[in-house]
C-alpha cells in the first residue's frame, strides 16, 4: 500500500516537471515572438501563462485523487458492511444456539426435579418417554439396563423408532459398554455399527453408556432419523457435551432409584422368603383399616404356622428348613391377589392381609391355599423333602375385631385351635369362643 502511493506522488511530479519545463518552452516561444519593452509585464505573462498551463494538470490529478480515494472508501465501506452483516448473522446463530442451548438445559434440569420425585424405576422410564423426544427432537431412541445378573440388557424406554431395536441383548453387542465411552456411526462406518442398532433407519447413531459411581448401569441409543433435517451433528463438541450430560443425568438418577428400591426392599421385605416384614405389615393393616372403615368394607387377616416346623428343623438341618420357609414364601406370592399383603409374622408364622374380602370368602381362599401348600414338592440339595402342612386361623374386620392388633390375636387364637383340632385345617374367628355363637363358617 505504501509503496503505490509512493509511485504514484512519483508519477505526479515526474507529470507536474514535463508540464513545466514544455510550458515554460511554450511561453518563452511565444514571449520571443513578441516585442514586450516592460520587462515586468514580461515577467507577469509568463508567470501567468505558466499557471494557467499547470492548473489544470494540478487540477486533474486533484480530482482523480479525490475520485480514487472515493472508490476506496467505498470499497472499503461495502467490504466493513459485509463483515459486519456475516458478524450480524454469526451472532444471530449464535445467540438462536445459546436459546437452543438454554432450553435444553431447562428441559434437563425439569427432568432431574421430575427424577427426585419418581418413587421407582418405571416412573423414570415414562419420564424418559416423555422428556427425551424435547431434548432430542427428529431423533429416536430407547434405554437399555443391564438386569439383576449383569449378563444381560433389558429395554426399558424408547420412542420414536426405537420399536425396531430388540426387547434386550448381550452386553458384548454394545460398542460403547464395551469401551466405556460414547460410541457414534454414521452411514459410512456400518461395518463398526452396534449389532443391537442395526435395523433402526438412521444417518447417524450414538450409543451412551449410564455409568454412575464407577459401575455400568446400561446405555442410552439415539439415533438421528433419516429426515432429519440439521444433519450429523454427533460429532460436533458442544452437541456431544450435552448428550454425555444427559446421560450423566440419567445415570445418576438411575443409581439412586436402584438404590432407594433396594434399601426399601431390605427394609420392608424379609429377605429369606422376599414377603413383607412385620414392620411393614402393621404399617399396611393399618391403613386398609381406615379404608375398610371409611368405606364399610370388610379385610381379613390371616395367621399361618407350619405344622411340626420345628421337628422338620431336628430332622433335615436348619438349611433344608430355610429351603421350606423360602418355598412356601414363594407359594404365598403366587396365591394371592395383587392387593394382598403377605408378610412373615417371624419364624414359622406368616400373616395375609386381604383387603375387601369378607369371612366366608376368606375362608374359601385359605382352604384352596392350604391344600396347594399340602401339595408342594420341595428338595434341597437334590433331595426330596417331606411334605409341609399348615394350620390357619382367619378373623374379619368387623366382626372380630376393629383394630390391628385384636384381629391378629383373633386370628392367632383361631390358629390355635386349628392345632387344637389337628392341624393342617382353616379355623374362623368366632364370638362362640367367648359364649357368644354366630352363624359363621368354620366356626370353631
Amino acid at each position: 500500500m505504501a509503496m503505490s502511493k509512493l509511485k504514484s506522488i512519483v508519477r505526479i511530479i515526474i507529470i507536474l516537471s514535463a508540464t513545466i519545463f514544455f510550458g515554460e518552452l511554450a511561453i518563452m516561444y511565444a514571449l520571443s515572438s513578441v516585442d514586450i519593452q516592460n520587462k515586468s509585464i514580461e515577467n507577469f505573462l509568463d508567470a501567468g501563462a505558466l499557471l494557467v498551463i499547470v492548473f489544470p494538470v494540478l487540477y486533474f490529478f486533484s480530482i482523480k485523487s479525490m475520485l480514487l480515494n472515493q472508490q476506496r472508501l467505498e470499497v472499503s465501506v461495502r467490504e466493513r458492511t459485509a463483515d459486519i452483516e456475516v458478524a450480524r448473522d454469526r451472532l444471530e446463530e449464535a445467540v438462536e444456539e445459546l436459546k437452543a442451548r438454554q432450553q435444553q438445559i431447562l428441559w434437563l434440569g425439569e427432568m432431574g426435579n421430575f427424577f427426585q420425585s419418581c418413587r421407582n424405576l418405571p416412573e423414570a422410564m415414562a419420564v424418559v418417554e416423555a422428556r427425551l423426544p424435547r431434548l432430542f427432537p427428529e431423533m429416536s431412541g430407547s434405554l437399555f439396563l443391564l438386569n439383576s445378573s449383569r449378563n444381560i440388557l433389558e429395554k426399558k424406554a424408547a420412542w420414536g423408532l426405537s420399536g425396531k431395536v430388540p426387547e434386550h441383548y448381550s452386553p458384548d453387542d454394545c460398542w460403547a459398554l464395551r469401551r466405556t465411552k460414547p460410541h457414534i456411526v454414521v452411514e459410512a462406518d456400518s461395518a463398526i455399527a452396534c449389532r443391537h442398532m442395526h435395523t433402526v433407519p438412521a444417518t447417524s447413531q450414538i450409543c451412551l453408556p449410564l455409568t454412575a459411581q464407577g459401575q455400568s448401569l446400561g446405555v442410552l441409543c439415539l439415533a438421528k432419523q433419516a429426515s432429519a433435517t440439521n444433519g450429523d451433528n454427533f460429532h460436533d463438541g458442544g452437541e456431544l457435551e450435552f448428550y454425555e450430560a444427559t446421560s450423566e443425568n440419567l445415570a445418576l438418577a438411575i443409581a439412586n432409584l436402584q438404590l432407594q428400591e433396594k434399601l426399601s426392599h431390605q427394609a420392608l421385605r424379609d429377605s429369606l422368603t422376599g414377603l413383607y416384614n412385620r414392620r411393614y405389615l402393621l404399617d399396611a393393616l393399618a391403613r386398609e383399616l381406615d379404608r375398610a372403615s371409611a368405606y364399610n368394607n370388610a379385610v381379613s387377616v390371616v395367621m399361618i404356622d407350619i405344622d411340626y416346623f420345628k421337628r422338620f428343623n431336628d430332622s433335615f438341618g436348619h438349611a433344608a428348613g430355610d429351603a421350606v420357609l423360602a418355598r412356601l414364601g414363594t407359594a404365598l406370592r403366587e396365591g394371592t391377589l395383587p392387593d394382598d399383603i403377605p408378610a412373615r409374622f417371624g419364624g414359622e408364622e406368616f400373616t395375609l392381609v386381604l383387603p375387601n374380602t369378607p369371612a366366608e370368602l376368606a375362608y374359601s381362599r385359605m382352604e384352596t391355599l392350604r391344600q396347594k401348600i399340602e401339595d408342594l414338592t420341595i428338595s434341597h440339595v437334590g433331595n426330596l423333602l417331606p411334605h409341609v402342612t399348615i394350620s390357619v386361623g382367619i378373623a374379619t374386620f368387623p366382626h372380630h375385631g376393629v383394630d390391628g392388633e385384636t384381629l391378629i390375636e383373633s386370628a392367632d387364637q383361631a390358629l390355635y385351635q386349628s392345632k387344637r383340632d389337628g392341624r393342617n385345617r382353616s379355623t374362623m374367628a368366632c364370638e362362640a369362643m367367648s359364649g357368644r355363637v354366630r352363624s359363621l363358617p368354620a366356626c370353631a
